[in-house]
């Protein structure tokens, strides 16, 4: 195999080898910096969430404990029956209601156990009844106010709803106010905002592992585990979630997903992020173009370097010629080559040897030609001294005669 193939070859090979290690690095480091920069929005957009929650919540539930504590109401409370205190009553509630983000209010008295909606009646209150337990649990077991979540089919939506109790002067319950804080209409906004293009969930739930919040509506109104819907995550964490009630944001990998985990102390609930490591990664546009930039470049050089060796290899392939020429005895080949290199060096040596060779062959023709010359003139002395014999013979057989 020639050296200009041998070249080729290791080009290739090496610029193939570059860009496997380059694209190989490249996956490891792509893995690493989506981790991070999903690490960091997960951060980011959980404290976010965590404050937008708070404030829409706090709003309501300052209203609702305005609500529960003023005379107007608790004095009709405890005098359920009495029409005078009816209409004040329920005008200020009906202002309140206006008041709410949602528009939505509440109330029942303990006497009638009459359940208002808005301004008008909805139903009578059995607090007997096992699905009544918020009830009881407001009015004898609440101090300020409690929370419980469910789908309410009067406004079509998953509603939080904020349950305070009414106390008379003597400090006696009598009654339970309150407002639904739409929950939908938050969380949409939320999951309008998860990372990676609908490759993100984003899960609300309590100590009890169930889900208060949620896309799938139906995951809160069956109360479903959130376990079932972070598997593994769940399990690693659930010992320890009384640990993360510090307001800071936790953040996990496990898998191919990455999750943030944070408190929202104002509900007691926990606020769970996952979003999947190839939406990170697709976003990384900048370190693929360092890739695309990287490998681009080693072909260039891939180029230049065959280029080089090429402009090296083309003299020496035509010493090759003239010292073919001169191994078939032409001694008058030339090889012109006047850069002062190795080539250079390697062509003047030759120069030197056909030179040399060169000179005695012409010494060796010159001497031939002498020793020529001088046979023709032995020769010729030798015949004139033949003839001379001849005629000295001659001579002296006349002589005898």
């Amino acid at each position: 195999m020639s050296l200009m193939k041998k070249t080729f070859l290791f080009s290739s090979v090496f610029f193939i080898l570059i860009c496997f290690i380059s694209i190989f690095t490249y996956g490891i480091a792509k893995r690493k910096i989506g981790r991070k920069n999903l690490s960091q929005g997960i951060q980011t957009e959980l404290t976010t969430d965590q404050l937008m929650l708070e404030s829409s919540v706090n709003k309501d539930i300052t209203l609702a404990l305005q609500m529960a504590r003023s005379p107007v109401i608790s004095n009709y409370f405890r005098n359920a029956t009495d029409k005078k205190l009816q209409k004040p009553a329920f005008d200020e509630m009906a202002a309140y209601g206006k008041a709410f983000s949602s528009g939505i209010n509440f109330w029942i008295n303990d006497t009638d156990h009459f359940f208002y909606f808005g301004d008008k009646y909805s139903y009578t209150l059995d607090p007997n009844k096992p699905e009544s337990y918020w009830y009881n649990m407001t009015l004898y077991k609440t101090e300020s106010y409690n929370f419980n979540i469910n789908y309410n089919p009067d406004v079509n939506e998953t509603c939080l709803w904020v349950n305070a109790p009414v106390f008379s002067a003597d400090k006696k319950p009598v009654g339970v106010v309150g407002t639904g804080i739409i929950l939908d209409s938050f969380l949409d906004s939320v999951y309008k905002t998860v990372s990676g293009g609908g490759n993100g969930q984003l899960f609300f739930f309590n100590s009890l592992g169930e889900i208060t919040g949620a896309e799938d509506k139906s995951l809160v109104s069956q109360k479903a585990l959130v376990k079932d819907q972070l598997g593994g995550l769940y399990e690693k964490i659930e010992g320890a979630l009384e640990d993360y009630k510090d307001g800071q944001v936790y953040t996990f990998s496990l898998g191919d997903a990455e999750y943030g985990l944070c408190y929202v102390k104002i509900l007691d609930w926990y606020l769970v992020r996952r979003i999947d490591i190839a939406s990170g990664m697709a976003t990384e546009s900048s370190l693929l173009v360092m890739l695309a930039m990287f490998i681009i470049g080693m072909l260039v050089v891939s180029c230049l370097y065959t280029l080089f060796i090429s402009l090296i290899l083309k003299p020496l392939l035509k010493l090759r010629e003239s010292m073919n020429k001169i191994a078939d005895g032409d001694f008058t080949e030339k090889f012109s080559y006047k850069k002062n290199d190795e080539i250079g060096s390697l062509a003047g040596s030759l120069s030197h040897i056909t030179a040399t060779v060169n000179s005695l062959i012409n010494g060796i023709t010159e001497k031939a030609d002498y020793v020529h010359d001088t046979n023709n003139l032995q020769q010729k002395n030798f015949d004139s001294g033949k003839e001379k014999s001849a005629a000295i013979v001659h001579e002296l057989e006349g002589m005898k005669n």
